[in-house]
């Protein structure tokens, strides 16, 4: 008798903010760290409500590989302070990473 195991893990990641540029481009990067099967990239949300691209604030970029993603905030100014967060999922469920940028520090 063959036994078959199948590992499943919740999805974890990790948000950083790899540039920050008042009036240019502020860049945040979400990683997959955790999740079986491996979890991908799903939103980006700010203060909780879906970031919508196009126009010329906000530019969503794939990574190397389908586990990275990144949000490009340009022109980037006090209107867009606030708490992000990247969305991971996979068949077992979702995981918010969040990063507050107050413009303190």
């Amino acid at each position: 008798m063959n036994l078959i195991y199948l590992f499943v893990e919740l999805p974890t990641c990790s948000l950083s903010i790899l540039k920050t540029q008042v009036g240019g481009t502020t860049t945040l990067a979400c990683r997959v760290q955790n999740g079986i099967p491996l979890p991908k990239v799903t939103k980006w949300t700010k203060d909780s409500k879906v970031v919508r691209v196009g126009g010329a604030d906000y530019q969503i970029k794939p990574g190397k590989g389908q586990y990275e993603g990144f949000l490009e905030i340009h022109n980037f100014g006090i209107n867009n302070l606030g708490v992000y967060a990247c969305v991971i999922a996979n068949d077992l469920g979702s995981f918010a990473c969040a990063r507050n940028i107050s413009g303190k520090g």
